[in-house]
């Protein structure tokens, strides 16, 4: 690591996709000290290395390298002297096990966190300034670019900022294809794909209508190609399949989902990231309808199995994964159920995916687990933190949001705090009336789990008014009947609220 001036750090990142520096206690100790002190912070990449991160960029990608970094660990970077080593280690923590470099420490894990971040950060601004000063010069950008760098900037952060510039870049690659007139192409059907998924996760009502006609304009374009046993259509039908489950259509969910692990098995795309994931819905929609559990735990663990295979351990993916295991095992297992989460927390740490729509929907998760075992001090920490992540990355116009409100005013009124349970209950009711409002025209599977979840809401608030806590003690009594409600809420990713124990 290279200093001009004092409070300017320069890191030279060379191979860029094996950078030397990230294994060197030095060299990660000067950057954590740089994120620390607030110092200006740039990556530096040699002429060669920066063209084969820009092929990168316009080829294959860049979340196997993005999961590079989350590597980073000071506990396991080499240093000449082993003195210098354990006196760095013993500066960040104390207590840490310096023979030891899988030994737990929470400093060592906060402080690569921190560095794996700014990394991340460094190298989606390369990515988009690159791409910004081209289209600014007129000169032809290969589409997959767009899509990648989106792609790095909703995995950096996903504020409304972030969010906003990702749609910016799908759009600039929309109308650089319109103009060159390659709208018939294989890669411009992989960018429609790619922005419909986007818009669908964070658009509001008029960008998912808009979503759901891109997804269906790149699904005619890939039969128009012939290109229907490629891995990019495996993942097209998996996405698909979340969007029959929002509609309802639960039968055309798994139907879909069982052709999109097909189409994948048959382009000998195993290997890639859409695989687990597909295997993973799979999972989750057997366990809400009840399969036997032998099977839901085989899927489980052959998505773990895959993601492991292809190196993905570091992934939001995995991430996602561990979560919903959790979930699964936590009426059978508690224990295990906590190893999971805890697994799940350091994976989205470790990747720098902490702030996103995910890691607030795994917070949900834990707080809901916790109030299922009836630690409610424990459910209501990890509700607030979850409260407080959507309010910082400005995820509070949502169902998800909603629900997530509403679960924290149980839990809040279970712990007898019955004047913040009202407030936040309030706040839940006004999310979920202005949601309805927004979609009064949309079709009523649209508005069906919005509707559902205000009642519930609204049924709350009048408990609480009541001081009536029993129905609060009870959560496995109704079982049998909330599971009919399960049946019509669909176990699509997203269209139930996260952290359920929907099992």
């Amino acid at each position: 690591v290279g200093k001009a001036p004092p409070s300017h750090i320069l890191s030279l990142m060379a191979p860029w996709d094996c950078p030397v520096n990230t294994t060197r206690i030095w060299c990660v100790f000067e950057k954590h000290m740089a994120v620390v002190k607030n110092h200006k912070f740039d990556v530096i990449l040699p002429e060669e290395e920066d063209a084969k991160f820009q092929h990168a960029l316009e080829t294959s990608g860049m979340q196997p390298i993005w999961e590079l970094f989350s590597k980073v660990d000071i506990q396991s970077a080499q240093a000449t002297s082993e003195i210098d080593r354990q006196n760095i280690l013993h500066l960040v923590d104390p207590e840490v096990d310096v023979q030891d470099p899988k030994a737990y420490s929470k400093k060592c894990s906060k402080l690569n966190a921190e560095v794996v971040s700014r990394l991340q950060s460094m190298f989606a601004m390369l990515a988009v300034d690159n791409i910004n000063k081209r289209v600014a010069k007129k000169k032809h950008v290969p589409l997959p670019a767009f899509a990648h760098a989106a792609w790095l900037l909703e995995s950096l952060r996903a504020d409304k900022q972030n969010i906003e510039y990702a749609k910016q870049l799908y759009a600039k690659g929309m109308a650089q294809s319109e103009k060159e007139g390659t709208t018939n192409t294989f890669d411009h059907a992989r960018l429609l794909m790619k922005y419909a998924a986007h818009l669908s996760r964070n658009g509001m009502v008029e960008g998912q209508i808009l979503g759901k006609q891109y997804l269906a304009q790149a699904d005619a374009l890939f039969q128009k190609l012939n290109a229907t046993v490629t891995a990019e259509y495996g993942e097209l039908l998996k996405d698909r399949a979340n969007a029959l489950a929002v509609a309802g259509d639960y039968d055309g969910q798994l139907e879909t989902m069982l052709e999109s692990r097909r189409v994948l098995i048959e382009a000998g795309a195993r290997h890639t990231r859409a695989y687990p994931n597909v295997i993973k819905s799979l999972a989750r929609y057997y366990g809400y309808r009840k399969y036997p559990r032998h099977e839901v735990h085989a899927l489980f663990d052959e998505a773990r199995d895959c993601w492991i295979a292809i190196g993905g351990e570091y992934s939001v993916g995995y991430g996602m994964l561990l979560k919903e295991m959790a979930v699964f095992v936590s009426g059978e297992d508690t224990n295990r159920a906590k190893e999971l989460f805890q697994e799940a927390q350091r994976v989205y740490i470790a990747a720098g995916c902490n702030q996103t729509s995910d890691y607030i929907a795994l917070l949900k998760s834990i707080g809901n687990f916790h109030w299922e075992a009836k630690d409610y001090p424990e459910a209501k920490r990890y509700q607030l933190k979850a409260k407080h992540s959507a309010e910082k990355l400005h995820f509070t116009h949502s169902m998800q949001h909603g629900v997530l409100l509403k679960e924290l005013a149980r839990t809040l009124a279970t712990l007898g705090e019955k004047e913040e349970a009202t407030q936040v209950l309030a706040e839940s009711s006004q999310i979920l009336d202005r949601l309805l409002e927004e979609r009064k025209d949309a079709p009523p599977a649209d508005r069906g789990a919005i509707f559902r979840h205000l009642q519930k809401t609204k049924s709350l608030q009048l408990q609480v008014q009541a001081d009536d806590l029993a129905v609060h003690k009870q959560p496995r009594q109704n079982r049998s009947s909330r599971g009919k409600g399960r049946k019509q809420e669909g176990g699509a990713e997203g269209s139930n609220p996260q952290g359920r124990r929907p099992w």
